[in-house]
């Protein structure tokens, strides 16, 4: 007889965690980020990240959990306030066809590098800054966003112009 109330416990187990992994699943599934191509139309005041301009402050969009919510967009705020980043520059590439993932961000890579050593000497404290970028992807390249946008990034948002 013991041997069958354990079978029945452990049969209840694992319907038991089954249902907590499914539950999880569709929570999970329905509170991922939104990393479409229409995701910056769609969270309020978000701006497209190829419309930012030299110096604009932004904060990149988050959940209550602290999650990106969208890959294509940012928040452009006072550089008084916290923010995520400074935009270094902009680099126009319209005269050239999509190369690929990895070259692509090769060239963003170099181009941000000399941004940021163009700039350097003109930095409080140039060892906290990272120089980062934002690329578009593939399908966002056809659709004729061809800008690499240069950044100045730390470790932690922080306040106060950079540039």
């Amino acid at each position: 007889m013991g041997s069958r109330g354990a079978r029945w416990a452990a049969a209840l187990t694992v319907v038991l965690v089954a249902a907590m992994v499914a539950v999880a699943s569709v929570w999970m599934i329905r509170n991922a980020p939104d990393t479409s191509e229409e995701a910056a139309d769609t969270v309020p005041g978000v701006r497209p990240i190829a419309t930012l301009s030299f110096a604009d402050c932004y904060a990149i969009p988050r959940d209550a959990r602290g999650d990106i919510m969208t890959a294509d967009g940012v928040y452009v705020v006072s550089c008084d306030e916290e923010h995520d980043g400074q935009i270094l520059d902009q680099v126009d590439l319209s005269n050239l066809d999509w190369a690929g993932s990895v070259a692509m961000k090769a060239s963003a890579q170099n181009q941000c590098s000399t941004a940021f050593n163009t700039y350097r000497p003109t930095f409080d404290e140039p060892e906290t800054l990272i120089p980062g970028y934002f690329l578009p992807n593939e399908k966002q390249w056809e659709n004729g966003n061809r800008t690499i946008t240069c950044t100045l990034t730390m470790e932690a948002p922080f306040t106060g112009p950079r540039l």
